[in-house]
């Protein structure tokens, strides 16, 4: 009776042993595999693997808090797998929004961070550039599921948000994994270096994150790169915003004559010369009169125009070229050349030919 318990027992065991030894080997690979093919087919690119028995460990990234659960929920579902909470590693994109409170110079920082130095350093960072007052808004949320987009620590991005907001124009940034969104105003310049920017930023970039962002904020295009995508109406330069208040000690009424003035003396140059024509000294004359009339406390930007874009960087060269001869001639007229600054200004890429009028002139603006 013993043996016959004891052979019992041992039968037991043994089915036991060979049960588990085919689900792990035969049955759990498939389940693994189906749990798998359903995440994806509901949008969720997550790895399902083994932890213990019938416990499954999902990693990866969803785009936002709830898909966590929802994730966690389709691999339960499935008999034969076990999906628990604490074997829940999946990671939800971080995403930063900078927006400029119209007319106060007072940028409104919310999102979502993983990291509240992160937000602490980018705040620092903004607040040095002292044109703009950052401040963390209750919107603002920080969760240790949350995957800081990394390139919000470099050069690049910093660079990109500094110019954009030392605009004198209201505008907003999107910081996400998949890309970067700008609405406002912007110069040619300006879109260049975000172009360039694109390339370094993508160094940084986690696959897996950029496709949990990209579903996040909705994107339909860019394919599997980085992108910069702006809503922007582009200027010249800065002086050229809407929005932009001459530093200059006059009254409005005074500033509104110069400008006039000014605006009425542009310079043309024939295309690809830097020789200025007889026919614009009246121009040269009207200008320095009236540079000269408002004192030595105005200053002065005498900028030449270029259409920006690939290989724009010998038209860029002639432009400011053109720019130093109108002020040398200014000067030679009486106006002081501490007064003036001399600089480029750029067209967007494709508003014109570089053999355009519009891109053949200088002209003179109160800094």
């Amino acid at each position: 009776m013993k043996f016959i318990s004891l052979a019992a027992v041992v039968l037991v065991y043994s089915f036991s042993n060979w049960q588990m030894s085919h689900y792990r080997q035969e049955l759990r690979p498939k389940l693994l595999a189906k749990a798998t093919d359903e995440l994806s087919k509901a949008g969720y690119p997550v790895t399902v693997q083994a932890v213990d028995g019938m416990d499954a460990e999902l990693t990866g990234a969803v785009p936002e808090p709830d898909d966590r659960l929802k994730a966690q929920a389709i691999v339960d579902r499935i008999e034969g797998l076990r999906a628990l909470d604490k074997n829940n590693y999946l990671k939800v994109p971080g995403r930063v929004e900078l927006k400029m409170e119209p007319g106060s110079g007072r940028l409104q920082f919310s999102g979502r961070l993983g990291n509240v130095e992160t937000a602490r350093e980018l705040v620092t960072f903004l607040q040095d550039l002292g044109s703009v007052d950052a401040v963390m808004t209750d919107h603002l949320v920080f969760d240790a599921i949350v995957v800081d987009p990394a390139y919000l620590e470099s050069a690049a991005f910093r660079q990109v948000a500094a110019a954009f907001f030392e605009l004198p124009g209201n505008g907003t940034l999107l910081a996400t994994e998949s890309g970067m969104q700008l609405k406002g105003v912007a110069t040619a310049k300006l879109e260049g270096d975000w172009k360039k920017a694109e390339g370094e930023i993508a160094k940084a970039v986690r696959p897996d994150v950029m496709a949990a962002a990209r579903k996040m904020t909705g994107a339909v295009a860019g394919g599997e790169q980085f992108q910069v995508n702006a809503e922007v109406k582009l200027y010249p330069s800065e002086l050229h915003v809407p929005m932009h208040r001459p530093e200059a000690p006059l009254t409005p009424e005074r500033l509104s004559v110069l400008t006039e003035v000014l605006r009425g003396s542009e310079i043309l140059f024939p295309a690809q010369s830097r020789e200025l024509q007889p026919e614009q000294n009246g121009k040269l004359e009207q200008a320095a009169r009236a540079m000269q009339a408002v004192g030595s406390r105005v200053r002065f930007v005498v900028g030449g125009f270029y259409v920006a874009g690939d290989g724009s960087a010998s038209q860029e060269t002639l432009a400011r070229n053109r720019a130093e001869v109108v002020a040398g001639a200014l000067a030679a007229l009486g106006v002081a050349p501490e007064q003036m600054e001399v600089a480029s200004f750029a067209l967007p890429p494709g508003s014109g030919s570089p053999e355009a009028p519009s891109s053949q002139k200088v002209e003179i603006r109160v800094r």
